[in-house]
């Protein structure tokens, strides 16, 4: 008898119904391909195929891609699986962002990933060129992504968000918890105290396998690299979502 195939196909099932519901995307699940804590689902139209390993004694499950050829694709199914699995947080309705900072051979980039309900609006990065942020290295970069992503929030009209960092200073100065003993974390925390947003802050662990923070890493060092990003998902009507 196939070890945990009560448990392995319940976890397939729902993130089956997952995938369609939330991004349209039909996955086959292969019942002859239930070995021991594992079944594989294919995604025929983007010609992925994955295999769902569940773990009894952690009770917990994770995935592996045995086909993928876009490596787009493939991140778009990792995204959505980590949203599977987070959605507890990420699916209240709020606006959130992963923010995180880099700094490499002197040079500080900054990047973050705008989401609601486990969907990405946006993702935005680039070069800090200030050099009042640059003498705090990766801190400076984090400082600033978080700073844009609150002007983001100004500029679509937004009152309430959550931000997610994982250097414990991003909350700490902002809501006077640390005292600022350097003239930028000062004027960091008087700029957020001022702000006409209800803020929720979740400090996460880095390099901790969080998808979304580990892409905001990501997106600070490929700014330090040269290489920017500034997406949109256009299908997406803040206007007419206002919180």
């Amino acid at each position: 008898m196939t070890k945990c195939r009560p448990e392995v196909e319940q976890v397939a099932r729902e993130f089956q119904r997952y995938l369609a519901k939330s991004l349209k995307i039909q996955a086959e699940l292969d019942l002859d391909s239930f070995r021991d804590y594992s079944v594989s689902l294919d995604i025929e139209s983007m010609n992925i195929r994955i295999t769902l390993w569940y773990s009894p004694k952690r009770k917990t499950s994770k995935i592996t891609f045995v086909q993928s050829q876009d490596p787009a694709k493939e991140e778009k199914i990792r995204m959505a699986w980590y949203g599977f699995h987070h959605g507890d947080h990420l699916e209240n309705g709020e606006v959130h962002a992963f923010v995180d900072g880099s700094s490499i051979d002197g040079k500080v980039g900054y990047g973050l990933v705008i989401l609601r309900k486990g969907v990405v609006l946006e993702e935005i990065n680039g070069v800090v060129d200030r050099p009042d942020y640059c003498q705090h290295h990766q801190v400076g970069g984090e400082l600033v992504a978080a700073v844009k992503f609150f002007q983001w929030c100004l500029k679509n009209k937004i009152s309430r968000c959550t931000i997610h960092y994982d250097y414990e200073g991003i909350q700490k100065w902002a809501t006077g918890a640390w005292k600022a003993n350097k003239e930028l974390t000062q004027k960091y925390g008087e700029y957020v105290q001022k702000l006409p947003l209800e803020i929720t802050w979740n400090k996460v662990k880095s390099h901790s396998g969080n998808l979304w923070n580990e892409r905001a890493d990501r997106l600070a060092k490929d700014a330090v690299k040269g290489e920017s990003w500034k997406i949109l998902n256009k299908k997406s009507s803040l206007k007419s979502k206002r919180n």
